[in-house]
């Protein structure tokens, strides 16, 4: 209980610094609409493609669908920690989104969480400077990505998370695979007897409560690659 409320105290602290950044920005790309957070200085940058059927309904007023998807509301934090953050929806160019993130001039890095995961590396030719994987699909990942070489690369888990498509038991495979190209952070939080371990969101898969400490550790691999 001390973790969780931790947890959501941590997530509170960054969206009241997040309040010193632009104004959120509804940016049209390639395939559709974006969501951009940046703040006044930028030291790095994330693209950030949610899970599900990765459609969060991005009009000129923001998403309306998976509003209560931990990427989609904690993509606000990351501008107080100094990183500007690009949501996609579910049909964006990555490497439109990449491209158009590097106006920054400041190293841009792929985030999925979950089904997202597999959406992202439609941006391994663009050049990324680090990828993160957040409750994602590892063993998929794994054959898309084809060998071991390449950005680095945040794997963020929970020792709880047993869907079958993201079951966290595959992640010490994934770091024996990648070697020092393999960064692992363990997450805690969720219900582990939750029915549908995949898609409730009570579920482990979405670290409920620990989303600023997920949201902490992607910024802080952001700042750290080039």
């Amino acid at each position: 209980m001390k973790k969780l409320v931790l947890g959501i105290v941590l997530l509170l602290a960054l969206q009241a610094l997040s309040m010193a950044a632009r104004a959120e920005e509804v940016v049209s790309l390639p395939g559709g609409n974006a969501v951009l957070n940046a703040p006044k200085s930028v030291v790095a940058s994330v693209i950030l493609a949610p899970g599900g059927d990765r459609y969060v309904d991005i009009d000129s007023s923001g998403p309306h669908k998976q509003l209560n998807a931990p990427m989609v509301f904690t993509r606000q934090a990351y501008a107080g920690l100094g990183v500007a953050s690009l949501l996609i929806d579910a049909n964006v160019s990555v490497p439109a989104a990449v491209e158009y993130l590097r106006r920054f001039n400041k190293p841009v890095v792929l985030v999925g969480m979950s089904n997202g995961s597999l959406k992202i590396m439609e941006g391994l030719g663009s050049g990324p400077a680090g990828i993160v994987l957040w409750s994602a699909r590892l063993r998929d990942v794994q054959g898309q990505l084809g060998d071991s070489s390449g950005p680095p690369i945040l794997v963020i888990a929970n020792h709880n998370d047993h869907c079958k498509f993201t079951d966290a038991d595959y992640v010490d495979t994934f770091k024996s695979w990648g070697g020092s190209r393999v960064r692992v952070v363990w997450v805690g939080g969720g219900d582990p007897s939750t029915p549908d371990l995949c898609r409730d969101h009570a579920a482990p898969h979405f670290m409920g409560g620990h989303e600023g400490q997920v949201v902490s550790a992607i910024a802080s691999f952001a700042k750290s690659v080039r």
